[in-house]
């Protein structure tokens, strides 16, 4: 009759001894082997696991599940990873069809690319007004520096008035056959607004006032009713009469 041994079933530890057979011994001696020599023994001999890998470096085609870390030592340390299409060889990354990460370490150097581009809602730092470098605006930035694009000027005693650089446009009514505007392109977008009299003459508005200037003055300057009346009351008609001279004023 044969006698069955039941054993309970625990997790190993390296110093566990395992009963095998010395095949190599005369004899074929029955011995013990802890798991320690066993782990030992697949690492580093001649046909352990390192040396089966040095041999045939893609494990027989088998996967590598649940890595936790990879270091290499010795004559190189790069590492290597392909799937045909994708490669990582030596810290550089190629034929990559796209790279999806919560966050990236570090500066990204070297993304510059002719007519590449940045869709969906991508923000950035705002930097301070005034700063004036090849860093990148954000629309707060361009707010803050130009808010909201409006020109502010004072007008008459009703003003001041908002002009919008964007939809407005800043005319001046009212002086027809008074004052004419014309624009000097004076290099690029800037330009010069010229208001000047126009060459056919001008109608001042009725009460328009000017300076009235002195009796005798006979030049260029405008004359005033004040002035045409001083003069007309100056002048006299002088006669020579059978009995002497006289005069005649010629307002009364």
């Amino acid at each position: 009759m044969a006698i069955i041994y039941s054993y309970p079933v625990v997790d190993p530890t390296l110093n566990d001894l395992v009963l095998g057979t010395d095949v190599d011994a005369q004899g074929k001696p029955t011995k013990n082997f802890t798991i320690q020599s066993i782990v030992s023994l697949i690492q580093g001999s001649a046909t352990g696991l390192e040396a089966v890998l040095a041999d045939s470096p893609d494990g027989g085609g088998l996967n590598i599940l649940n890595i936790g870390n990879i270091t290499g030592s010795g004559v190189s340390t790069s590492v290597s990873f392909t799937d045909s299409t994708m490669t990582i060889s030596n810290g550089t990354g190629t034929g990559f069809v796209s790279i999806s990460s919560t966050d990236f370490v570090g500066d990204l150097t070297g993304v510059v690319k002719n007519s590449s581009s940045i869709q969906g809602d991508v923000t950035g730092v705002t930097q301070p007004v005034g700063t004036s470098n090849t860093k990148l605006a954000t629309t707060a930035f361009v707010m803050n520096k130009v808010d909201p694009s409006v020109l502010q000027y004072l007008g008459d005693a009703t003003g001041p008035f908002d002009l919008n650089l964007v939809d407005d446009d800043f005319k001046i009514s009212g002086t027809a056959n008074q004052i004419e505007t014309t624009a000097t392109t004076v290099g690029g977008n800037v330009g010069t607004i010229n208001l000047k009299f126009p060459t056919t003459g001008v109608t001042l508005p009725d009460g328009s006032t000017a300076t009235t200037q002195a009796a005798a003055d006979n030049s260029t300057d405008v004359a005033t009713t004040a002035f045409v009346q001083q003069e007309n009351s100056a002048q006299d008609l002088d006669f020579i009469g059978d009995t002497g001279t006289s005069s005649v004023l010629l307002n009364s």
